[in-house]
């Protein structure tokens, strides 16, 4: 969603204020967007957004609880068997009034210091294929945001890409473990380099799950 805040400091999701002309939804009985994502800031690579959600990506459930998983890439080097495990979650709630998204971080192995951190994001747009947002420090700072026309002045501007593999499938894939790895090595798997983007294993990784 995401290190920083949930990416956010834990690439951890969850959303906020409206400001463009899709339709949001008015009532908060489902959650204003659910799926697999990527959350992304400006300096990623999103051209790679298939190789980025392979090793890493956020379940948005429609209830607003939520959480991230990582590919075990030293099983799927070993048996080219995928599998995922869950590394940080948290619950957000949101306030259809403001579009403001409360979330709070309840585990986040990759930035241990994060559990308990309560991250707030102003919702900007809801498109088919991400969900634009700017965080920002409290909940009352959507005002601004909005007086900004959603520039994120005041704030720092997050989006979550869509995962382009079918849902349903990736998830079969998810492991009920909580992940064993180190900080340093979810966080390279989250926030990954040219080098890891460009391997092979990456590569077949995402053929075999583009098939799934």
């Amino acid at each position: 969603m995401t290190g920083i805040s949930k990416l956010r400091r834990t690439a951890g999701l969850a959303l906020a204020v409206g400001l463009s002309t899709t339709a949001l939804p008015a009532a908060a009985e489902d959650y204003p967007f659910s799926g697999l994502y990527w959350p992304s800031f400006d300096d990623a690579d999103t051209g790679q957004i298939d190789k980025l959600c392979a090793l890493t990506f956020l379940d948005q459930r429609s209830d607003g609880s939520w959480s991230a998983y990582h590919v075990d890439l030293a099983e799927f080097r070993k048996s080219k068997t995928i599998r995922y495990s869950k590394l940080s979650e948290g619950t957000c709630t949101y306030a259809p009034e403001t579009r403001v998204e409360t979330c709070v971080i309840s585990m986040d192995k990759s930035y241990p210091d994060a559990d308990g951190d309560v991250v707030y994001d102003v919702l900007t747009a809801v498109l088919d294929d991400r969900v634009e947002t700017v965080m920002i420090d409290a909940a009352s700072g959507w005002e601004t945001v909005m007086q900004n026309g959603g520039t994120g002045a005041e704030g720092a501007q997050l989006t979550y890409l869509r995962c382009p593999f079918p849902e349903a499938a990736v998830k079969a894939l998810i492991s009920p473990d909580v992940t064993d790895l180190p900080p340093d090595e979810l966080n390279a798997l989250r926030y990954p380099e040219a080098d890891m983007l460009g391997s092979p294993e990456v590569a077949q990784l995402v053929q075999m799950l583009r098939r799934q």
